[in-house]
């Protein structure tokens, strides 16, 4: 049994994903406590769903607002267990019987990729039909790929090796490509992304776009899955499951529901353009029904890396070989300001709902909320805003006007430190901040320019796919093989590992099972504080090793024990938080952390293999791999 559930702050349900069974058990419940409930349905109806979670949701909510302690998770005594996460101020729950480990991966993921695709704005899973679907393709996927694909079981990329020539052609192409977008749309800030299979090769920043980070090409990989494969492959282990429409009116449109996760996709591409329906135009509906899915020219969405907007283009060099292209949309100023104005209003909308009094936390949020509401008015006035009609203008001035009314109320607050005056606040707070989301959706995620982009942008990946085109076959090569490896640098989130054939039922049945149990059993110890293990089974001999270096290549031991820091920290991986970025802070305070090296490397061998000759194999596999890459080399000392 399995469920993904959001609430808002009002205990309302904008956004529920679940399987087959945990819509089974909500039924029974609904059926033995007297909820109206219809049998005929597949989905559990919101608003029972909501019945039934309300004295949970009310206990975790007095958790936060009064006591400050959420709950973690809860366990019940039938191995159900409630993963709880919050975002400015919606509340995100996941539901199953895995375990704990898994469980929080996936609730943080599913929360990173919510914020990826809304932003601030998380109401946009109620409010927007191509959001639900979009996050809901996403997770299906990441799903899908977690069990199958290496890059998403470690949360790294695997660097693809190429030739020089090859090499050099893919940057000029892309460099191309991002000229062409700068000059003929006016985008300064523009990337070019080329992977093969989950792979990363190629990479085109312009002068001073923002750092395309790791989570952020995972993240566009994953979407690059949706897009290509529409429905993702059956898989049994995985069991079917309901996306649920919790919109505000009642109509028989409320739940939509994609049938069948997993399931088997049909090679029809009317079939692919039903999925993706919501998340293209109706242009690029046409483009894709006329051919294969690994044919598409391009498609469009919106991207939210570092909570900035930016729009991503992305087309197929050729099947599984995507080229992604990424621009900041809208003003840099307004797009900053708006973003700063509205979290700094959801912290003071959150001091209030804990009730605080103390008059020094609330007069700074209220300052800190000024600031950014004046910053947010002067870039209204002073920047040539060109594209921005008069309602959105005045939705914006609407926040301003209100705004400034709540502001009064806290200065009576400050000066008499009469709680009546508080009161007051209670409605008005909620609805600037209902404003200016509204706002925000409208001026900073209005994508009406996209039309009129798209002509160019097809042209511009065109005209990558016919310079690449024949460059397919060398892509695809594969790294000599060993039983396995990964070796990844956890500064840049790299990998290298050799391609592993899961066409192959031998492979599939026996060496994939033993890799992906392997990164979840070093996983769990690295979460102990334990950075050096090896064990063996009947068949392999596995090998974990974390380590620090300095830029010489000399091993670094941490200041302090890792076991001492291990709570504090995310989940193993970049998606929910940069896990070993934050590790490698804490166990050197005092050194820069740009001097510091942090790696990993998981090796299987035969299980007839000594553990000393494990050691010296992996001492040289790292060095060779250190004079492929052309970095200097220094053998590891593991002990």
């Amino acid at each position: 049994m399995k469920g993904l559930i959001v609430f808002d702050n009002l205990n309302d349900i904008i956004y529920m994903k679940c399987n087959r069974s945990f819509s089974r058990h909500i039924h029974r419940l609904a059926e033995s406590q007297g909820f109206s409930c219809d049998d005929d349905s597949n989905a559990p109806n919101p608003n029972v769903v909501m019945q039934l979670f309300s004295p949970l949701i009310t206990s975790q909510r007095i958790m936060i607002n009064h006591f400050s302690n959420p709950y973690s998770s809860i366990t019940c005594d039938d191995g159900i267990t409630f993963m709880f996460d919050e975002y400015v101020g919606y509340l995100f729950i996941a539901i199953g019987y895995d375990d704990k480990f898994w469980l929080k991966r996936l609730l943080s993921v599913f929360v990173t990729i919510t914020k990826h695709v809304c932003g601030p704005d998380v109401s946009l899973l109620k409010s927007s039909t191509k959001a639900n679907k979009l996050i809901s393709s996403v997770m299906d996927s990441w799903y899908h790929l977690a069990g199958k694909e290496q890059a998403i079981l470690v949360e790294a990329i695997e660097q693809l090796r190429v030739n020089n020539q090859v090499a050099n052609a893919c940057i000029k192409t892309l460099t191309e490509a991002t000229d062409k977008i700068k000059h003929a749309l006016s985008y300064s800030h523009v990337h070019a992304l080329i992977m093969v299979n989950h792979r990363f090769l190629s990479l085109y920043s312009t002068r001073n776009a923002s750092e395309l980070l790791a989570s952020d090409i995972l993240f566009l990989s994953l979407v690059g899955e949706v897009l290509e494969r529409g429905t993702i492959g059956n898989d049994t282990d995985r069991g079917s499951f309901i996306t649920v429409r919790c919109d505000s009116e009642d109509s028989d449109d409320d739940l939509e529901i994609e049938d069948q996760f997993f399931s088997p996709s049909s090679s029809k591409a009317s079939e692919t353009a039903s999925v993706l329906s919501g998340v293209l135009t109706e242009s690029e509906k046409a483009s894709i029904t006329s051919s294969e899915v690994s044919e598409i020219s391009s498609s469009f969405i919106f991207l939210l890396g570092k909570q900035k907007p930016h729009a991503v283009h992305i087309s197929y060099i050729a099947p599984s070989i995507p080229v992604f292209l990424i621009y900041e949309v809208g003003n840099e100023y307004l797009n900053q300001f708006m973003l700063e104005t509205l979290l700094s209003l959801c912290s003071l909308q959150d001091i209030h709902i804990r009730g605080t009094t103390d008059r020094d936390v609330i007069h700074s949020a209220v300052e800190n909320v000024d600031n950014w509401m004046k910053k947010l008015n002067d870039t209204l006035k002073k920047k040539n805003l060109s594209g921005l009609n008069k309602a959105q203008l005045n939705s914006v001035k609407l926040v301003f006007k209100k705004w400034e009314l709540i502001r009064k109320k806290y200065q009576e607050y400050l000066k008499s430190h009469n709680r009546e005056a508080l009161q007051k606040i209670d409605s008005s707070i909620d609805n600037v901040v209902a404003l200016l989301r509204c706002a925000y959706s409208s001026l900073v995620l209005n994508d009406s320019s996209a039309s009129v982009n798209h002509d160019v942008v097809t042209t511009v990946l065109r005209n990558v796919r016919e310079s690449l085109i024949n460059y397919t076959d060398v892509f695809r090569n594969r790294a000599l093989r060993l039983v396995h490896f990964l070796y990844i640098d956890r500064i840049t989130h790299r990998f290298v590992a050799p391609n592993l054939d899961f066409s192959s039922e031998e492979t599939t049945n026996l060496t994939r099972k033993k890799i992906w149990s392997m990164v979840q059993f070093a996983r769990n110890h690295l979460q102990e504080g334990i950075t050096a293990l090896m064990w063996k089974d009947t068949v392999f001999h596995y090998s974990y090793f974390l380590w620090f270096e300095d830029l010489s290549g000399t091993p670094l031991k941490p200041k302090i024990p890792l076991s001492a820091i291990m709570k504090s920290l995310p989940a193993p991986g970049v998606l929910t938080g940069d896990f070993f970025n934050i590790l490698l802070k804490k166990c050197f305070l005092t050194a820069p952390s740009h001097k510091i090296r942090c790696y990993e490397l998981f090796c299987v061998h035969l299980a007839l293999v000594t553990n000393s000759c494990v050691l010296e194999q992996n001492r040289r596999l790292t060095a060779t791999i250190w004079e492929v890459t052309g970095v200097p080399t220094n053998p590891l000392d593991f002990l």
